[in-house]
């Protein structure tokens, strides 16, 4: 609540920095303990406050009308920002609801547990697979739009739905590993990509949308570090005893 907090005061008194790129920070921290329906009222909100920075606060001296706001390619940024906002919830909905369907599949009073362990533990791994592809799918997507858009147009801002896809690798060389490639790519898109179509008093603002980009990328990697340590040594032990009991059948 702090980060959205500090976000938003900032973001209602500036037009200098895109603060809503730090609006996904506090979604993945909901996204890790919220019920679906209240994830989705959290993205609501975090959404509501990214436009509410953009047309509430100061406009820039090149946007005198609504048209112009709305035209803007700082209206795209914004957009490009709650969109990584939806994908986290998206991402973190689909997990959960996924997660139960499995669940519910599973009656005690008709199935093992010991096979019930070992068919988690099957999908379990297939997470893993599927999780480590979705991110690396999702990195080439984003890094060739962004390296073929004018750098006013700050679409490195999604890279962050990759960075929390790895939560599901349980994985966390993968994930650094991830996130080098996604801070250089931050970088490649402004540097590499088509100059901006905007006035030289504007770069600036542009490095610096840039920079936070990466900074918020780091955090969600830091988050995501910490969150796989918490999942995995109970899960590591649900694998050992899985096979465990898989060594046992085998030998019956």
């Amino acid at each position: 609540m702090l980060i959205t907090a500090v976000a938003a005061i900032i973001d209602l008194t500036t037009n200098t920095l895109n603060v809503s790129v730090v609006y996904s920070l506090p979604m993945a921290l909901f996204a890790r303990s919220a019920r679906p329906a209240s994830i989705w009222r959290i993205a609501l909100a975090l959404v509501a406050l990214a436009y509410a920075g953009y047309f509430l606060g100061p406009w820039p001296a090149d946007s005198d009308s609504w048209e112009k706001m709305l035209f803007h390619y700082r209206m795209v940024n914004r957009t490009v920002a709650a969109s990584a906002v939806v994908g986290i919830a998206l991402m973190s909905h689909f997990g959960i609801a996924m997660r139960r369907r499995w669940d519910n599949r599973w009656e005690p009073r008709k199935v093992q547990e010991s096979d019930r362990d070992i068919f988690l533990e099957v999908i379990s791994s297939f997470e893993q697979f599927q999780s480590g592809m979705m991110a690396v799918l999702a990195i080439i997507c984003v890094a060739a739009t962004d390296l073929i858009s004018p750098a006013q147009y700050n679409l490195a801002t999604l890279y962050v739905v990759p960075v929390l896809t790895c939560v599901k690798t349980r994985s966390r060389r993968f994930l650094w590993i991830v996130i080098a490639v996604c801070v250089v790519l931050v970088y490649a898109g402004y540097v590499v990509g088509p100059a901006p179509h905007i006035g030289a008093n504007s770069i600036a603002k542009l490095q610096r949308s840039r920079r936070i980009t990466g900074g918020v990328l780091f955090l969600v990697g830091l988050f995501v570090h910490i969150w796989i340590g918490i999942d995995y040594p109970r899960r590591r032990k649900g694998s050992s005893e899985a096979a465990r009991m898989i060594a046992e059948q085998k030998d019956a």
